[in-house]
C-alpha cells in the first residue's frame, strides 16, 4: 500500500511444466546454374542436383513422410486425422498426395518384407501369435506346447 518496491531474496521456488514445440516449416531450395567457359564437350549449361525426394515433383520432405508414416503405422492415427492436424497447423495437403506417396513407399519396401520372409520360413521355430512359446516336436512326434496350439515351419 506504501508503493515500496520488494527486495528479491536470494532463494527461488522453483516448478517445472513439460511443452512440446513442432515446427512445420518449408525450405526453398535455390538449385544454381552453372556456364561452361571453355570449349570441352558437354552441356554448356547444368544446374545443381535437387534435394533427394520420395518421388519426383512432391512437395512433402523426406522428414514429413516419415511423420506421416509413423503417425499412421506406428501410432495407428488414419490418414484423414493426420491431415486435419497439419491443416491446424498451416499445411493443407491433399488426401490422394498422401495415398500415392504411401504406395511408394510400399514399393521401396517390398523387397525388405520379402528378404524378411524368406528369412522366416528358413527358421526351425514359428510363433502364430504374440505369446513367446515355443512350438517343437518330442521323440515321439507328437507336438508340444507350454500353451496352445501353434504353428510350426517344417520347410516344406
Amino acid at each position: 500500500t506504501c508503493s515500496k518496491p520488494f527486495a528479491v531474496l536470494p532463494e527461488t521456488d522453483d516448478s517445472t511444466l513439460a511443452e512440446i514445440e513442432t515446427l512445420l516449416y518449408q525450405l526453398k531450395y535455390h538449385q544454381f546454374r552453372y556456364a561452361r567457359q571453355c570449349k570441352c564437350p558437354g552441356p554448356k549449361i547444368i544446374t545443381a542436383p535437387p534435394p533427394p525426394r520420395l518421388y519426383p515433383r512432391t512437395t512433402i520432405g523426406n522428414s514429413l513422410w516419415v511423420h506421416l508414416c509413423v503417425q499412421k503405422f506406428l501410432h495407428g492415427v488414419p490418414t484423414n486425422r493426420i491431415l486435419k492436424d497439419l491443416a491446424l497447423r498451416g499445411l493443407g495437403l491433399a488426401a490422394g498426395t498422401v495415398t500415392g506417396g504411401m504406395k511408394v513407399i510400399n514399393d521401396l519396401l517390398e523387397p525388405l518384407y520379402e528378404a524378411i520372409k524368406n528369412f522366416c520360413r528358413g527358421e526351425n521355430y514359428w510363433h502364430a501369435d504374440e505369446t513367446s512359446w515355443r512350438v517343437f516336436s518330442d521323440d515321439r512326434g507328437k507336438k508340444n506346447s507350454k500353451k496352445g496350439s501353434k504353428l510350426q515351419w517344417t520347410g516344406k
